[in-house]
């Protein structure tokens, strides 16, 4: 991106229409989660989901049924689950019964995005667990000589929201300012 921009841009991610799953989305794979662990902070408090298959692990995922699932039983397409949120490629995940959600889980008392993308054009993900890092967003170079590994939560603010990146996972490897393009919520 050639110019800093002069306002973040806040994008609710919607990935259904109609209790269906966006046409224009890509599904690249349809598969049965073996649990989801519900936990807020997206656009007006709904929730995103972290799902699991395996040891493979997909986060966030979205609802197309609301934001509880507590009596739900037998959803079908129920969750749809991005990769990047600047391409159109989901995985869409079934929950065969209500049980192999945790609804313990409250949302965040603000609103926090799962990924947002930097005016260098790297974008950076949330990452919702223990882990190495010093994020807690893991960031996605935009080209090979673009190099941030993680960033802090975004300060919201307007018109433009910025946070703080390191560009090697280390302690003692300094953050510096960022400006956020766009965010996902």
């Amino acid at each position: 991106m050639s110019s800093a921009a002069a306002m973040t841009t806040v994008v609710t991610y919607q990935p259904f229409v109609a209790n269906q799953v966006d046409p224009a989305l890509d599904v690249t794979g349809s598969y049965q989660a073996t649990s989801c662990y519900r936990y807020g902070g997206g656009a007006a408090g709904r929730y995103y989901f972290r799902c699991f298959i395996k040891s493979r692990v997909y986060d966030p995922c979205f609802s197309n049924v609301g934001n509880a699932f507590e009596g739900v039983v037998g959803l079908s397409s129920a969750l749809v689950c991005p990769r990047n949120p600047t391409d159109n490629k989901v995985v869409e995940l079934q929950i065969a019964h209500s049980t192999n959600i945790n609804t313990d889980s409250k949302p965040w008392t603000s609103a926090r995005p799962w990924a947002f993308q930097l005016s260098n054009g790297t974008v950076c993900l949330f990452v919702n667990a223990a882990w190495g890092g010093l994020g807690p967003y893991d960031c996605q170079a935009a080209t090979p000589t673009t190099v941030l590994a993680d960033c802090r939560v975004p300060q919201m603010t307007s018109p433009l929201w910025t946070t703080t990146c390191q560009d090697k996972k280390s302690s003692g490897n300094p953050f510096t300012s960022a400006v956020l393009e766009k965010a996902w919520m």
